[in-house]
C-alpha cells in the first residue's frame, strides 16, 4: 500500500508543479516526498530490484521515472515522526 500512497502523492505534486508553472509561479526547487516505508524508497530508486521481481507494480516505475527526471526526491521519515499521521 505504501507504493500506491507514494505514487498518488507524487502525481499530485507533479500536477501542482505544472499548474503553478502555467501561472508563472513555479519554483525551481525540487519537491521532496517524505515516506515512512524504506522498502518503497529502495524499490523506487533502485531499478536493479525490478528485474528480479515477478510482481512488478507500475507504481514503482512511475516513482522511479520522476526520481530519474529530477522532479521529485524522497526522504525517509519514521512513522512516529510523520506530521500528517494523527
Amino acid at each position: 500500500m505504501a507504493a500506491t500512497a507514494a505514487t498518488a502523492a507524487m502525481k499530485e505534486a507533479v500536477w501542482l508543479r505544472t499548474l503553478l508553472g502555467e501561472f508563472n509561479l513555479s519554483k525551481t526547487h525540487m519537491i521532496t516526498l517524505h515516506i515512512d516505508n524504506q522498502s518503497t524508497i529502495l524499490l523506487a530508486s533502485n531499478s536493479m530490484f525490478h528485474e528480479h521481481m515477478k510482481h512488478i507494480v507500475i507504481w514503482y516505475h512511475f516513482i522511479q521515472e520522476k526520481l530519474e527526471e529530477g522532479q521529485i526526491s524522497t526522504n525517509y521519515i519514521p512513522t512516529n515522526e510523520q506530521i500528517a499521521d494523527v
